[in-house]
């Protein structure tokens, strides 16, 4: 499914990533040409050569808000359109799903899960794959290019940083994955308990279950928020400890910087130049990880929806000749049908005369037996005949054909 999206996105998507790779390109020169004109100034060079870098560098920065812009409708296109791509795929399979299964899955269980596998299938393609590729990559990329012509010994820390990073948040994840199935289950518990309460208001007040569906709800719910909340701490002590990480860092190579610049060694443009790529380096392997882990914690959501994707499929949608016009009586004679393990006719035998209108139902006594659930059905002259399912036993007979 998510590969259908990305084909029918495909100019978009390419769109997005190229307008990425220049944006950022275009940022790391950016901090090239301040380190330039902040050693010029220092070494007293004339204005007019002062000037000249301060255009390069307006010039530079306004090419980069321009980009920003024009990049604001792929980006939104993609946000949106791919969520709602996936809702369309799901009634597109709720037009074929067997009905057995429709019936096992509950109408409020399944808005829920359609619901969070658009929005966690839309955030694995567009806040992780996209995201990484259009301006976290690039970022890395190039900063890391011109962080090797300034010093090569301050790569090495990076990288040790990179594996103290990976670390935290691998261990995080475990704790979050744990979290995020039981949250899902608890979102699809409570869309249940209030569809089903919204839906069979009647029989709900006629058997005073409401007390019953009132409390079942504010259970799920109220655990609901704690684990929310709890996941919610969790996922944002990764970014406290991260910056304290980076503060170290920071520390540490402007303790560095300050003593190369004394000694004559590296330049205040340098130090500055080396802080600034330190940011750029690593606020994108911060994003990255919050976004790998949220990428896993929507795969949990997502396949729930990819379950929902695969459930089988009504084999009699597409078999049996389609009827254009109805004439006659419709006779059953000795019918049983059940969907299951629960039986809805047995061996029932009537005739429905041509033009008429008839419901069939159960008796009141035996609603209150099973709970309250209403059961009915109705037949009607139709140019179509759809049935769910066939007969387990017996005949029908449609009348005369024209």
């Amino acid at each position: 499914m998510i590969k259908q999206c990305m084909v029918q996105f495909r100019g978009w998507i390419l769109l997005h990533i190229a307008l990425g790779f220049i944006i950022q390109a275009l940022g790391a020169l950016e901090i090239v040409k301040l380190q330039e004109i902040l050693d010029t100034a220092v070494a007293g060079s004339p204005l007019k050569t002062l000037t000249a870098l301060i255009v390069v560098y307006g010039l530079l920065r306004g090419a980069a808000a321009l980009l920003n812009y024009v990049d604001e409708y792929p980006s939104a296109l993609l946000a949106n359109g791919i969520p709602e791509r996936l809702k369309v795929l799901a009634l597109a399979k709720i037009s074929r799903m067997d009905y057995q299964a429709y019936q096992n899955i509950g109408t409020g269980q399944m808005i829920k899960v359609i619901e969070n596998g658009a929005a966690a299938g839309g955030g694995m393609l567009n806040s992780f794959v996209l995201q990484t590729l259009h301006e976290l990559l690039p970022t890395i990329l190039f900063s890391l290019i011109f962080l090797g012509f300034y010093d090569m010994r301050i790569m090495l820390v990076i990288a040790a940083g990179y594996a103290v990073v990976f670390v935290i948040a691998g261990r995080l994840l475990k704790v979050l994955y744990r979290m995020k199935s039981s949250i899902l289950a608890e979102q699809e518990a409570v869309s249940r308990y209030s569809v089903r309460g919204f839906m069979e208001l009647v029989v709900f007040r006629l058997n005073k279950r409401y007390n019953r569906e009132i409390a079942a709800i504010g259970a799920s719910a109220q655990h609901l928020v704690r684990q929310s909340a709890r996941l919610q701490m969790i996922h944002e002590s990764f970014f406290a400890i991260f910056e304290v990480f980076i503060t170290v860092i920071k520390v540490g190579v402007l303790l560095y910087g300050v003593r190369s610049v004394v000694a004559g060694g590296t330049s205040p443009g340098v130090l500055v130049a080396l802080i600034m790529f330190i940011d750029k380096v690593y606020t994108p392997i911060a994003i990255f990880n919050v976004l790998f882990v949220n990428y896993k914690l929507n795969r949990v959501a997502y396949e729930r929806f990819a379950e929902f994707i695969h459930a089988p499929e009504d084999r009699n949608l597409h078999t049996g000749l389609a009827v254009q016009e109805l004439r006659g009586d419709i006779e059953l004679k000795d019918v049983s049908f059940a969907y299951g393990n629960n039986s809805i006719l047995r061996e029932l035998t009537v005739s429905i005369a041509g033009g008429t209108t008839v419901c069939a139902g159960r008796p009141q006594r035996e609603r209150e037996v099973d709970g309250g659930e209403a059961a009915g059905g109705s037949a009607q002259k139709k140019r179509r005949l759809h049935p769910a399912g066939r007969p387990r036993a017996g005949r029908t007979e449609p009348g005369q054909l024209l």
